[in-house]
């Protein structure tokens, strides 16, 4: 009887998976695949992760100057070598093919956002009326050139440690100053050359457009 039901039991059960291993081809190139199916989207993750990380420290660095009263400074400090550059070249003397030409390698970013410019030895005026505090590339060196300490030898050294009332040297300001300098000068290039003849016949400075048509960070042209 016993040997009946066991033989019984041992009839019933289900018979066993076969389990056939995958090519070692079929493991070695699935990783690899998995991967580069992934590749695009980590990418793309990647890129917008960083716009965003930067379009938050360009808002936060236009906040921050604006806050300090030193948004129209910033711009004027950033764009007014290129009215220096026009009259020094004449571009008002050249073709319009010419002049767009000349103003495309003025405009580069290794020049006018040049990293020399942004330095600690960056200096911040005060605020006179409806004028907006000045920036300049060397406290010291300006302070010294315009006469600071003729009178009282002291002033040099209270421009350079940052509590002159007048000119202060400011350690943090560079690069902000230098963030807003390469967000400005993005997409500008198009619109100034477009400007560019009736500005040179004008005798309006670029700065000027730059600074209150284009960016509209200065409120007036009575700031420029």
């Amino acid at each position: 009887m016993d040997s009946d039901f066991a033989a019984n039991r041992s009839s019933q059960r289900r018979p066993r998976r076969l389990r056939l291993p995958l090519p070692r081809a079929t493991l070695r190139c699935s990783p690899p695949l998995s991967l580069l199916l992934l590749l695009p989207l980590l990418q793309l993750l990647f890129l917008q992760t960083a716009n965003a990380a930067k379009a938050t420290s360009v808002q936060s660095t236009l906040q921050t100057l604006t806050e300090r009263d030193l948004i129209c400074g910033s711009c004027r400090y950033i764009f007014e070598p290129v009215d220096e550059w026009v009259k020094a070249s004449e571009v008002g003397a050249m073709s319009q093919k010419k002049a767009r030409k000349w103003l495309k390698k003025k405009m580069a970013k290794d020049s006018i956002c040049a990293s020399s410019r942004f330095s600690d030895r960056m200096g911040v005026g005060h605020r006179v009326g409806k004028y907006p505090p000045r920036l300049v590339e060397d406290a010291v060196q300006f302070a010294r050139g315009s006469g600071f300490g003729h009178k009282d030898p002291t002033e040099l050294k209270r421009v350079a440690d940052g509590t002159h009332e007048e000119l202060r040297r400011d350690r943090t300001v560079g690069p902000y100053v230098m963030t807003a300098c390469f967000y400005w000068l993005d997409g500008l290039l198009e619109p100034l050359s477009d400007a560019l003849e009736d500005l040179l016949m004008d005798g309006r400075g670029l700065m000027d457009f730059v600074c209150n048509d284009h960016l509209k960070v200065c409120e007036n042209r009575d700031e420029l």
